[in-house]
């Protein structure tokens, strides 16, 4: 397993490195490597500058709450998992807002936390498997890797375009880059095939087929080299044979 970064969001001092304790115990004693940082206030985070694998959050904390600052991460970020940390276990119930993984209840102790780890990591994995980065100049983007509808090379930048649903109204994210170098990243993590030399398609939002073009399924009209379009039919075929 690659190094994860675990955040933890608590005011309280002792509380604070009575989780971090417990969570570099847990690393240790099982061989899990984890980065435990922290920040004391919901006004200090920052999700563009605190990328996490994992986040425990307080939920009561004076100023801005941790359900709000959970809010305000799942408005740039739908895929880092999530834990909030209470004193009272009927807050937990919000965590449905924010799809958080669990809630663990104060005074943390180190068994509750080490039966809690193992269905939370197994998230954490599942999420970044899937899951795609994109840092710009003005943020970095937290994706679903099925969120991208395709990739475009303009002169030498790489458009990432995305679902409305995951774009909420901002512009695509733009980064210098090669169309090659996207497709062997994006490869990875899902069904992606490239239609010409510029230009990436995921097979989960292809529409329809044309002669010398692809329709997605948000509108857009992509160029289809003729060379290119027997494999990408095949690769449609195995991909809707396979159930996906």
């Amino acid at each position: 397993m690659d190094e994860l970064k675990a955040l933890i969001m608590e005011d309280d001092d002792a509380d604070a490195d009575r989780l971090a304790s417990c969570l570099r115990r847990y690393a240790t004693e099982n061989g899990t490597p984890l980065d435990v940082r922290r920040v004391a206030s919901a006004f200090d985070f920052e999700p563009e500058r605190h990328p996490a694998d994992l986040i425990f959050m307080d939920i009561e904390m004076p100023g801005v709450d941790g359900l709000s600052a959970a809010r305000h991460l799942r408005e740039l970020d739908q895929q880092t998992t999530l834990v909030f940390v209470t004193s009272l276990a009927r807050h937990a119930a919000h965590g449905y807002e924010v799809n958080a993984t669990d809630f663990i209840v104060k005074p943390i102790d180190y068994e509750t936390l080490s039966i809690r780890m193992p269905r939370i990591l197994r998230e954490v994995e599942s999420r970044r498997a899937k899951t795609v980065t994109i840092g710009t100049r003005e943020r970095t983007w937290t994706l679903d890797a099925n969120d991208i509808v395709c990739v475009e090379t303009i002169r030498h930048d790489l458009y990432y375009r995305l679902a409305p649903s995951a774009s909420a109204g901002e512009e695509d994210p733009r980064v210098r880059g090669t169309i090659a170098e996207a497709e062997a990243r994006l490869t990875k993590v899902g069904a992606y095939f490239r239609t010409s030399p510029a230009c990436l398609v995921n097979l989960d939002h292809v529409a329809a087929i044309r002669e010398n073009a692809v329709r997605m399924d948000d509108g857009r009209t992509l160029p289809l080299s003729r060379s290119r379009r027997p494999a990408l039919l095949n690769a449609l075929a195995a991909r809707m044979g396979a159930g996906a």
